[in-house]
């Protein structure tokens, strides 16, 4: 089955503005992670991989906070209730990349969500 990604609605504008001021006020020395993260702030497509069996887990857009090596943050205006996702990162004009993601944790921030997870790997498209 294939998925048209530009079919799927772009998170709201508030939300990507929400984003940029949360990196804003990280500090630094809270940083947990093994690897460096790096500052990104692009709209991220969320596939749950139960898609490809059960429609009802439906793909959405959030916005990426950070990435590093081993991992992405994300906040979205829904929850990751899946395991496992595919993560198709749109950047400017260049073609999405797809990474296959482990769900590490899914957190309510008042009406948002806070996903982080473990890239298992690139995908080739």
């Amino acid at each position: 089955m294939n998925l048209d990604l530009k079919s799927i609605p772009d998170p709201p504008e508030a939300l990507i503005q929400f984003v940029q001021r949360l990196r804003e006020q990280a500090n630094p020395e809270d940083e947990r992670r093994q690897s460096v993260r790096y500052p990104l702030t692009a709209v991220v497509t969320i596939l749950p991989i139960e898609w490809f069996s059960d429609q009802r887990h439906e793909p959405f857009k959030a916005v990426s906070k950070d990435i590093s090596t081993s991992g992405l943050s994300v906040i979205g205006t829904r929850p990751v209730t899946t395991q496992q996702f595919m993560a198709y990162i749109e950047v400017d004009e260049q073609p999405a990349v797809a990474l296959l993601v482990n769900t590490v944790r899914c957190r309510a921030v008042g009406h948002l969500y806070e996903i982080a997870g473990q890239i298992t790997k690139k995908l080739d498209q």
